[in-house]
């Protein structure tokens, strides 16, 4: 077992590693560097023409967030140019809307939304109604002082009763902070699956099979697997920690909590990872129809991990069935809240926890699995390499038998 060898060739795999989990960083997070969604498309059909309304329509046009691009006087070709993906949001404001603010008769505003994206579609509702609340207090305020009460009077009416928005941890809402915590860790489970573990346990499966159970190279086979299984993760664990660095540097994605806590998600996902990758090369050969498989779930693994939906909505027989089969879910937000919120031990411990138990019952269920696939190859082995010998040794009696020919 030459070391150097291995540690050279671990080597260069950590590097590849740390560039495919560079390259989705850099390129997501150039798409979607702007931190604020602005110009959202915009129409506005505006019934009432009065000078409230003509004030709203204003102060929309006039807000960044929103670019309106579409007027009409009828809400279904409003509601047909949100369809058509004309424009993604629009607003209307019914006839007399003026003159019922003028009766206190409480008027609404009609708001359409196309939310099949809930980023643009949830900040283009939140911006338009910042603009009605702020004039809603305005013409409020109005109101009173047309009641003859005084400004103190109506500062203390106004402010009996009212709320603050703060948004903690990820304020902007940005799709970076949503995706990347969980995308690091996938990107990850694929590459050390698919272009590591399950290609290097094939090749040592074959090696085990052609070899004598009772020698001294099943001893140095096990060592090496065992030893670079250890570099790779400890790389892989380095390469994780310094792609997030980078994209802090680069991109600003918030960085928080201990790193021990860091490494201690990460090593235990990957431990769990390498449980059942044992299962998954026993009983699959084929690297590449294996690829192909992984690959046609790997979206169902995102959605499976509680980052896009969470766990305690789902079916408890679902989040059963996930948390057994599906390592990525142990990891995918604790990382997120490490990193978002600054977490401790007492958020890590839960995800580590299910990482340690997810590999131990797997790695006891991969090497049994291992080592009978091993038997099993072994034994058909040498049930060739017997008929091969009785063929040959057949055709070489063939051989040597006399032919008699009749003249």
């Amino acid at each position: 077992m030459n070391i150097s060898k291995i540690l050279k060739e671990e080597f260069a795999r950590v590097i590849s590693v740390l560039i495919t989990l560079l390259v989705p960083l850099i390129l997501i997070s150039y798409a979607y560097k702007l931190v604020y969604i602005n110009d959202i498309p915009y129409g506005i059909c505006n019934n009432d023409d009065s000078a409230l309304s003509r004030n709203i329509v204003s102060q929309v046009e006039n807000h960044p967030g929103l670019n309106v691009i579409y007027y009409t006087d009828s809400q279904e070709d409003l509601q047909k140019a949100i369809q058509e993906k004309k424009i993604t949001a629009g607003m209307i404001i019914p006839k007399d809307f003026g003159n019922d603010v003028s009766l206190r008769k409480s008027p609404s505003v009609l708001f359409l939304i196309d939310d099949t994206n809930m980023m643009i579609g949830g900040n283009a509702l939140s911006y338009a109604g910042t603009v009605i609340g702020t004039l809603n207090a305005g013409v409020q305020m109005k109101m009173m002082q047309g009641y003859n009460m005084y400004a103190t009077d109506i500062t203390s009416t106004m402010g009996t009763f009212s709320y603050v928005e703060r948004l903690l941890y990820d304020p902007t809402g940005s799709y970076i902070r949503n995706i990347m915590y969980t995308l690091i860790p996938l990107v990850l489970q694929m590459t050390f699956i698919t272009k590591f573990i399950i290609p290097l346990l094939n090749e040592k499966k074959k090696e085990l099979t052609s070899v004598n159970i009772k020698s001294r190279e099943v001893v140095y086979i096990i060592l090496d697997i065992i030893l670079r299984i250890i570099i790779m993760s400890i790389g892989c664990v380095a390469a994780s920690f310094i792609v997030l660095l980078i994209g802090r540097k680069m991109f600003f994605l918030p960085l928080r909590g201990d790193i021990f806590i860091y490494a201690g998600i990460m090593c235990t996902f990957l431990f769990s990872l390498i449980g059942i990758s044992f299962f998954i090369s026993a009983i699959v050969d084929n690297t590449a129809l294996f690829l192909q498989g992984y690959l046609m779930f790997n979206s169902a693994f995102v959605l499976l991990s509680g980052v896009t939906y969470p766990l305690y909505m789902m079916p408890k027989k679902l989040v059963a069935f996930v948390k057994m089969f599906l390592p990525l879910v142990h990891v995918a937000i604790p990382l997120k809240f490490l990193n978002l919120k600054g977490a401790g031990w007492d958020a890590a411990i839960p995800g580590i926890y299910g990482s340690l138990r997810f590999g131990i019952i797997w790695l006891i269920i991969g090497i049994i699995s291992f080592t009978i696939k091993i038997i099993i190859m072994k034994k058909k082995k040498n049930i060739d390499e017997k008929e091969e010998n009785d063929t040959k040794i057949q055709s070489e009696i063939n051989e040597k038998e006399p032919v008699f020919t009749l003249e």
